[in-house]
């Protein structure tokens, strides 16, 4: 049977590795293999001073914190040791839910949330008679786990109860001069209605929250290429693009003016940014 000869690079890189191993004896190997790893140790912490802990980590010293805290947790009325109440999220983790979890987060509102049919939540109810839900518990714990060294971490809320940031669908960033000309919009005083007219010639009032939720939708599709704040103007902000009507803006329900006049008194009332000077 014909074999294909081994070709040169290998056979140098055998030599060389022989070469090696037989010149080193295996105190003298291992010592080179520990250096080598505290020389990459010492390199990447001279690069990277803190590596923030990955989505397992993080789950993994959740259930070692409950397992090493000091009460008794209750669940479906029924008092579970630390060790217990540890290794029942450990095997919810790993089981069919584990498909479900893919941050700590979701890890914690999955293994803290209310049983089914049961009266109270799952608690922890310290040494100290204090108890608490577990699942303040563990996004406190969470929200330390999260924090760099260098900043201070306070208690910190259930996120169910924190209102979540609105929405930005225009595209545009946050101190774009588009977005920030919807923004004059979207805070329009309680008196200022947007009038838009449909095909059959109905008229629909919007306060400025509403309609700026509207225009910010048309920005994303119809202006992702605009960046001027008149051509914005011009293009998006003066007529329906269903109907090619213009838009009107009704003021203490008496007088109506177009849109883009609306929009112009509106900007030049609010004192502007000084644009950067240009470098001769």
């Amino acid at each position: 049977m014909r074999t294909t000869p081994p070709r040169p690079q290998k056979v140098l890189a055998c030599l060389a590795l022989c070469g090696v191993a037989l010149a080193c004896s295996p105190g003298e190997f291992e010592g080179r293999v520990s250096q080598a790893k505290a020389d990459q140790a010492r390199l990447y912490d001279g690069q990277f001073p803190y590596r923030p802990p990955t989505e397992v980590e993080k789950i993994e010293r959740l259930i070692d914190f409950v397992r090493k805290s000091d009460g008794v947790y209750y669940r479906r009325q029924r008092a579970l040791t630390p060790g217990l109440a540890a290794a029942w999220m450990e095997r919810r983790y790993f089981t069919r839910w584990g498909r479900k979890i893919r941050t700590a987060s979701r890890f914690v509102g999955i293994v803290s949330e209310r049983p089914l049919a049961a009266s109270r939540p799952f608690i922890f109810r310290a040494s100290n008679g204090q108890e608490t839900l577990v699942r303040t518990l563990l996004f406190e714990e969470l929200r330390r786990l999260e924090a760099t060294p260098d900043r201070v971490v306070d208690t910190i809320m259930d996120p169910r109860d924190v209102p979540p940031p609105p929405p930005r669908q225009s595209g545009k960033a946050p101190t774009h001069p588009i977005e920030r000309t919807i923004e004059i919009i979207e805070g329009a005083a309680d008196g200022v209605l947007f009038v838009t007219t449909d095909r059959k010639g109905d008229e629909r009032l919007q306060t400025g929250a509403e309609f700026a939720t509207g225009l910010r939708r048309k920005t994303k599709w119809l202006g992702a290429d605009i960046s001027d704040v008149d051509e914005w103007i011009e293009k998006i902000a003066t007529r329906n693009f269903v109907s090619y009507q213009p838009l009107l803006v009704e003021i203490d329900a008496q007088a109506r003016v177009p849109l883009n006049t609306w929009i112009r008194r509106a900007r030049a009332s609010v004192p502007q940014a000084p644009a950067a000077k240009r470098s001769p």
